[in-house]
Order: C-alpha cells, then sequence, then structure tokens
C-alpha cells in the first residue's frame, strides 16, 4: 500500500463528520503520472455502484481516458455530494470529469442539487459552466428530475456539458470521448 493521499483524507473526513450514508474515494493517479505513462487522458470519475464504476472505467479505457480516482457513495445528503464533487474536481491534472449511476433506488436528485452547488461555487463566473468537458448520466431513482434540475440551472446547455437520461455506460463514455475531443479542437 501507499499512504492516504492529502484528498483522501479530506474525503475521509467529510464521510467522518456526517453519519447519514457511505462515502468513499481513492486516487489511482494521484499526480497524473501514471496516465502520461499509458498515454491516457486524464479524468475526474464519480460513480456510485460497483458494477457500473468497473464498466464505466473500462469502457472509458477503451477510448483512451484513464479515471484518475474512484468513488462509492451510498444513501448520502447532497451536503456529502457537494464536498466530493469538489475534491474530485480540485485534481488538477484532470481533463474532463464523468458521472454515472447505476440503475438504482437512491434519490439521484440529491446528486444533482450537491454536484450543482458545487459547480456553481467552482465555476462562479459562468454559473456553474465548466472549463473542462463533463459528462453527467443519470440512471435510477428521481433520475429525470436530476436531469431536469441541470436544465433548470442552465449547466445542461454549455457546449462541455452533456446530461445524460438512463443510457448504458458505453454510451456515456463515448458522448465524453466526442466533448473531450470537441474541446481539444476548440483548446489548440
Amino acid at each position: 500500500g501507499r499512504p492516504e493521499t492529502e484528498l483522501e483524507v479530506i474525503a475521509g473526513k467529510i464521510n467522518m463528520e456526517d453519519p447519514r450514508g457511505v462515502l468513499h474515494f481513492v486516487q489511482s493517479d494521484p499526480d497524473g503520472s501514471y496516465s502520461k505513462q499509458i498515454n491516457a487522458v486524464p479524468v475526474g470519475f464519480y460513480s456510485t455502484g460497483t458494477g457500473s464504476t468497473l464498466t464505466s472505467i473500462d469502457e472509458l479505457a477503451k477510448r483512451g481516458y484513464f479515471a484518475v480516482n474512484t468513488t462509492d457513495t451510498a444513501l448520502v445528503p447532497a451536503s456529502k455530494i457537494y464536498k466530493l464533487t469538489k475534491v474530485i474536481l480540485s485534481q488538477p491534472h484532470i481533463e474532463g470529469f464523468v458521472f454515472i449511476s447505476p440503475h438504482s433506488s437512491q434519490q439521484l436528485l440529491l446528486y444533482a442539487r450537491g454536484m450543482i452547488k458545487a459547480l456553481k461555487e467552482l465555476y462562479p463566473e459562468t454559473g456553474g459552466k465548466p472549463n473542462i468537458p463533463m459528462v453527467f448520466c443519470f440512471r435510477g431513482g428521481w433520475d429525470k428530475e436530476a436531469v431536469e434540475l441541470f436544465k433548470k440551472h442552465g449547466i445542461a446547455d454549455s457546449p462541455l456539458v452533456k446530461v445524460l437520461w438512463r443510457v448504458t455506460e458505453a454510451e456515456a463514455a463515448e458522448e465524453f470521448d466526442k466533448l473531450y475531443r470537441r474541446w481539444k479542437q476548440n483548446v489548440k
């Protein structure tokens, strides 16, 4: 093993401060060096179920992306989601972000609320619209409401954001790939 990274310690404190639900966060490439070594694009990653996580990571890897962290949350309040989203997005070497939920009974509206609050705080000058490509895939309880909340706040209108409803991990990875390629062409 290795000692916990600074962000892993922060995420652990977030989990301990509030007993509601469970939050896990592990960095697989804390400084981006492994992504460079394997010639992959480093992305921040948030998933809420093991099967969905593994499948999503595989689908991203097939397209040249490396999830520099893994997460798992269950039955957490929006406040924990907000804080965890900020932790994930604070990784300076990421060139994108993917959130995908499994088909579950979790209240995905809470996930949307937490992530939207984090985005608005991290990108205040654009009302929460990010400067890197991001895909949010909602499947499960209150998924339609979660998608609608992103639209209501105008974040879904960003050319760098795709908010998806009930698509597969492969479809989510494909949408991220399209966004990333378009973004990369415009950044040059």
